[in-house]
C-alpha cells in the first residue's frame, strides 16, 4: 500500500492528500486507506488548494469515481461538502480562462483542435484528425512522410484506422494566434470492427443467392481485411477501376463483369488538385542524369515526367494537371496512356514478360528519358514500362517491392512474373483421361503445354469450379470422400461450391473440409480432408509447375541459407549469389533448397521455440507448408507461428565472443543517451540467467526436482526438461555477454556497469556461490572473457581472486560427481595463464561490427 501510495503522489500531486479508490471494500478484509482517509482529503484539498483548472480536473475525477460510495456512507456531510464547492469553489474557478478553445470536427478540415493552457502558464494547440491533414500542417512533413504512411499501411492491414496527433506552441497567448510550427508527433490506431452479426447476415445472404459487395471509404488494406473477417472475400478495388480507361490488368476487365467478379470497392476521399500529385526524382549514380516522375497519389499512376527543360504528359493524364505540374517548362502530350497495353504497343509490340528489370535498366531507363524527344515514341514507351513496374508498382504492392529489393544489391537482372489474368485459374490437376461423363474422378498429371480443355478451370462467381462447362464436385463431404466431374445443373448444389482462400486452399463451404491428395504422384485421386494445411492441400494459380527461384532476404538484410539440414542468416554476397542461398518456392507453399529440391525447409512440431530444418519433403506434412505475409513473415498456416531468428545466446557460433564484445560497445554508447538502457539490459540478463546477479536458489527438500530446474532457468517442453548440456550452453553464452559488457570501455564515455561492478560480481560469486557444475561453467565463462581487463586493472587483486578459487572452489568442485570437465577447463585456465591473451574481437570492439549494432 506504501508503494502504490508513493506511486500515485509522484504519478499526480493533488494524490499527495488523494487516492482515487477510497471507497474500496472487501468483505472481511480492512481497507488500509478507505473512506476515512477520502473524507480527509477532501477536506484538505478544499481548504488548502486554489481553485484553477488543474485542480477542478483533479476534484472532479475524484468525486466521479468516489462521490457515490461517499454519499452513501454520509449524505448530510457529502451535501455541505457540494454546498461549500457550489458557493466557493466554483465562482472563483469560473473567473479562470484557461480553458481557450475548442475545434470540433468539420468535413472541411478533417480534424479537431483545442488550444489549452498547461500547469505552467504555457500556451499550446493539439490536434486530431485525418493523417494527411495532421500531417499537411507540419513542417517537417517531407522528411516523415514516407515513414509515417508507412506505419498507417501497417495498421490497415490489421484491419486498423489511422488518426494524425501534432502539437504547436502558442507564444502569443491567444486563442486567434495561429501559433508556432506544428510537430508530428504520432499516429493512433483505432479498432472499428464490423457490427458483431454483420458475418452471419451476410452469410445468410450468401446462402441465399444474394451476391454481396462492399463499398467503404476506408483504404484498401482495411477494406480487405474487413471483407476476410466478414466471409465474403478479398477481391477490393479502388473506385479509379471503375473508370473507362484502362488500368492495372486485374482491373481490365469490363466494368460490367469486374463489378460481378469483385467482393468490393474502395472510396477514396477526393483529393485536391494541389495536393494529389507527389515528385519523385530519378538519378543515376554515374553522371547525375536526373528525370522526375510526377505521380497520382490516389492511384499510384504515372501522369508524367520531367527531363531537363521539357516535361511529357500520358494521355490519360487527369484533365487539367498541366496547370499543377511541370509549370515553367515546355510541357508535351505522349501519344499513348498509361496502361500496359498501350505501352506495349508502342514500345514495338514486345510484352512486358520479354523486358528485362533490373538496376542497370532502372539506370538506363533514366538515362533514355532524360535525353529522349517526343519522336522517341518507342524508347519512351519501353523505358516507362521498366519505371512503373520498378517504382509505381513496387510502392503499390508489397510482394512486387520485396521482390525488387532482392535484386537491387546482387545487381541481376530478372523478368517480370506471369501474372493472374482475367480470374481464369489453372489448377495442377485434370480430369481423368478428358472424359467427362459424371463421376468421373479428377486427379493429378503434369501440366501440358497446350490449353487442353480437362486442365483449364474457370472461377464462377456462383462459387463453383468449372472445365468445359462441368462442376468439380465432391462425392462426399466425409474426409477421404474423391472428387469429380459432374453435371452442374442436376449435381447436388452443396457438393460443387468452393471457396479459394488467398493462402492457397480451396475448401468447401458447406463442411469445412479442403481439397486435397494423398500423395504427390501422377495420377493420385483428388479428394476432400480435413484442414491441416498440409503441402497437400495447397494450391497455386499458374499453368507453370516450375517452382519460382528466390533469395530470401530478412533479419537485417541478411540472407536465409542452407546448410545440410540446417538453416540460419548469413550476409548476402555482392554481385554473385551463393548457390546456398538460392531457394525454390513450389506451389504446394514448400520452400526447398536450390541444390536439394527434394528436401523442405520444416517445422516438425507446434511449439514456439522449435527449430526449422531441412528434412525429406511430405505431401502430408503442415510443417512444410508456408505463407509469405504481406508483413513480411513467413507463416505456417497449421499453427500460426512465423519463423524467426533465434538469438546467438541460444545456439552461441564460433563469433559469438566477437559479437558480444562489439554489442557492449554499443549498449555502452546507447547508454549514455539513453540511461536506462543498461538498467533493461541488466533486468533482461538476470531474468535470463540467475548467475549473472549472482544468485543460488537452494533446493527446497519438499519440491520437486522439476520444479527446483525451472526456477534455476532450465526450460520445459512437452513436459520434458531440457538436457543439462543445453541449459549449461546457454548459461556460458548470457556470463559471457555480461562479461563483455562490464570491462567495455568507450573513449569519453562512462561505463555505468564498468570493472568496478566486474570485481563486485566476482566477491559475492565466490562467497556466496557452493561449487558445482552449473556454477563452474558461469565461473569460467566470466573469466574466459572478463579475465584479460580485471588482471590488467589489478593485477596482484586478480592472482588472489585465482588463489582463492584454486585453494577453495577447484577442491569443492573436484567432489562433484558431474564437473569432471569444466573443472579440467578451469584448472587449465589458471595454470595455462589465459587472461594473460587478450580475448579475440576486444581490441576491435570500436570496430566495423560494433558501429553496425549501433
Amino acid at each position: 500500500m506504501d508503494l502504490l501510495l508513493a506511486a500515485l503522489h509522484k504519478a499526480c500531486i493533488y494524490t499527495v492528500p488523494k487516492h482515487l479508490q477510497p471507497e474500496t471494500e472487501v468483505h472481511g478484509i480492512r481497507n488500509p486507506h478507505s473512506l476515512k482517509e477520502g473524507w480527509a482529503w477532501l477536506s484538505r484539498f478544499l481548504n488548502n488548494l486554489p481553485a484553477n483548472r488543474s485542480t477542478a480536473v483533479a476534484l472532479h475525477a475524484f468525486l466521479k469515481m468516489a462521490g457515490f460510495a461517499l454519499f452513501r456512507r454520509s449524505g448530510y456531510q457529502f451535501r455541505k461538502i457540494l454546498n461549500f464547492i457550489s458557493d466557493d469553489f466554483l465562482p472563483a474557478l469560473k473567473k479562470i480562462d484557461d480553458a481557450v478553445h475548442f475545434l470540433p470536427f468539420n468535413p472541411t478540415d478533417k480534424r479537431t483542435a483545442i488550444t489549452y493552457v498547461d500547469c505552467d502558464g504555457n500556451w499550446y494547440r493539439a490536434s486530431k484528425g485525418a493523417p494527411e491533414q495532421i500531417l499537411n500542417l507540419c513542417h517537417e512533413k517531407h522528411e516523415i512522410a514516407a515513414r509515417v504512411h508507412e506505419v498507417i499501411e501497417r495498421f490497415a492491414e490489421r484491419g486498423l484506422c489511422s488518426l494524425g496527433v501534432a502539437y504547436q506552441s502558442i507564444p502569443e497567448r491567444s486563442k486567434e494566434s495561429s501559433g508556432g510550427p506544428w510537430i508530428f508527433r504520432g499516429l493512433l490506431p483505432l479498432f472499428h470492427p464490423p457490427r458483431h452479426d454483420s458475418a452471419e447476415t451476410i452469410g445468410r445472404a450468401l446462402n441465399l443467392g444474394v451476391c454481396v459487395k462492399m463499398i467503404t471509404g476506408d483504404q484498401l488494406s482495411i477494406a480487405k481485411e474487413t471483407g476476410r473477417r466478414l466471409g465474403m472475400g478479398t477481391n477490393m478495388y479502388p473506385s479509379s477501376s471503375l473508370l473507362d480507361h484502362e488500368k492495372d490488368e486485374h482491373e481490365a476487365l469490363p466494368v460490367d463483369e469486374l463489378i460481378e467478379q469483385a467482393d468490393g470497392f474502395v472510396i477514396l476521399l477526393p483529393v485536391s488538385d494541389s495536393q494529389r500529385f507527389v515528385l519523385v526524382e530519378l538519378m543515376t549514380n554515374r553522371d547525375e542524369h536526373t528525370i522526375t516522375l510526377a505521380i497520382d497519389v490516389v492511384n499510384v499512376y504515372v501522369v508524367a515526367y520531367q527531363a531537363g527543360d521539357n516535361s511529357f504528359f500520358l494521355s490519360d493524364a487527369p484533365d487539367g494537371v498541366d496547370r499543377y505540374l511541370f509549370t515553367g517548362t515546355t510541357q508535351s502530350t505522349l501519344p499513348f496512356n498509361g496502361s500496359y497495353t498501350d505501352l506495349e504497343l508502342k514500345a514495338g509490340n514486345i510484352i512486358r514478360d520479354k523486358i528485362p528489370l533490373g538496376t542497370e535498366e532502372l539506370i538506363q531507363a533514366v538515362w533514355s528519358l532524360r535525353y529522349s524527344t517526343s519522336s522517341s515514341t518507342r524508347t519512351q514507351a519501353r523505358s516507362l514500362i521498366v519505371i512503373i513496374q520498378m517504382i509505381a508498382e513496387a510502392a503499390r504492392f508489397n510482394p512486387i517491392f520485396r521482390r525488387m529489393r532482392q535484386h537491387i544489391d546482387s545487381e541481376e537482372s530478372f523478368f517480370p512474373d506471369i501474372e493472374l489474368r482475367h480470374l481464369i485459374i489453372y489448377l495442377y490437376v485434370d480430369v481423368r483421361d478428358g472424359k467427362y461423363n459424371n463421376g468421373n474422378p479428377i486427379q493429378l498429371s503434369p501440366c501440358k503445354s497446350n490449353d487442353d480443355a480437362n486442365q483449364l478451370w474457370t472461377i464462377k462467381t456462383d462459387g463453383t469450379l468449372r472445365s468445359n462447362g462441368s462442376c468439380m464436385t465432391a462425392y462426399g463431404f466425409r474426409p477421404g470422400h474423391y472428387v469429380m466431374i459432374y453435371d452442374c445443373c442436376t449435381a447436388v448444389r452443396e457438393a460443387t461450391l468452393w471457396k479459394i482462400w488467398d493462402n492457397g486452399t480451396i475448401i468447401s463451404p458447406e463442411s469445412d473440409v479442403v481439397l486435397g491428395a494423398h500423395s504427390g504422384s501422377i495420377g493420385t485421386t483428388l479428394t476432400v480432408q480435413r484442414n491441416t494445411y498440409s503441402a497437400a492441400q495447397g494450391w497455386l494459380p499458374s499453368n507453370d509447375t516450375t517452382p519460382r527461384e528466390v533469395t530470401i532476404y530478412g533479419f537485417r538484410d541478411l540472407c536465409m541459407e542452407a546448410n545440410g539440414i540446417r538453416v540460419w542468416m548469413e550476409t548476402c554476397p555482392s554481385g554473385s549469389s551463393k548457390p546456398q542461398q538460392k531457394w525454390a518456392l513450389y506451389g504446394d507453399g514448400s520452400i526447398r533448397p536450390k541444390l536439394n529440391q527434394d528436401r523442405c525447409l520444416t517445422c516438425e512440431n507446434d511449439s514456439s521455440i522449435t527449430v526449422i530444418n531441412i528434412v525429406g519433403c511430405s505431401a502430408g506434412s503442415s510443417g512444410q507448408r508456408w505463407v509469405f505475409t504481406n508483413e513480411g513473415t513467413i507463416l505456417n498456416l497449421y499453427n500460426g507461428l512465423v519463423m524467426d531468428v533465434v538469438s546467438l545466446c541460444e545456439r552461441p557460433n564460433a563469433s559469438f565472443d566477437s559479437f558480444a564484445l562489439a554489442l557492449g560497445h554499443a549498449v555502452v554508447i546507447v547508454t549514455s543517451q539513453v540511461p536506462a538502457v543498461m538498467d533493461l539490459l541488466l533486468a533482461a540478463l538476470h531474468k535470463a540467467c540467475i548467475y549473472t546477479v549472482p544468485k543460488h536458489l537452494q533446493p527446497e527438500s519438499t519440491s520437486k526436482s522439476n520444479d527446483y530446474l525451472n526456477m534455476i532457468g532450465y526450460r520445459e517442453k512437452d513436459g520434458r526438461i531440457e538436457s543439462s548440456d543445453s541449459y549449461l550452453k546457454r548459461v556460458r553464452s548470457y556470463m559471457k555477454l555480461y562479461a563483455a559488457l562490464i570491462q567495455t570501455e568507450v573513449h569519453g564515455i562512462r561505463n555505468p556497469h564498468s570493472l568496478k561492478e566486474g570485481w563486485a560480481w566476482l566477491s559475492r560469486f565466490l562467497n556466496n556461490l557452493p561449487a558445482n557444475r552449473s556454477t563452474a561453467v558461469a565461473l569460467h565463462a566470466f573469466l574466459k572473457m572478463a579475465g584479460f581487463a580485471l588482471f590488467r586493472r589489478s593485477g596482484s587483486q586478480f592472482r588472489k581472486i585465482l588463489n582463492f578459487i584454486s585453494d577453495d572452489f577447484l577442491p569443492a568442485l573436484k567432489k562433484i560427481d558431474d564437473a569432471g570437465m569444466v573443472f579440467i577447463e578451469l584448472e587449465d585456465y589458471i595454470q595455462s595463464k589465459a587472461y594473460l591473451r587478450e580475448p579475440e574481437g576486444r581490441s576491435l570492439q570500436s570496430g566495423l561490427l560494433s558501429r553496425e549494432l549501433f
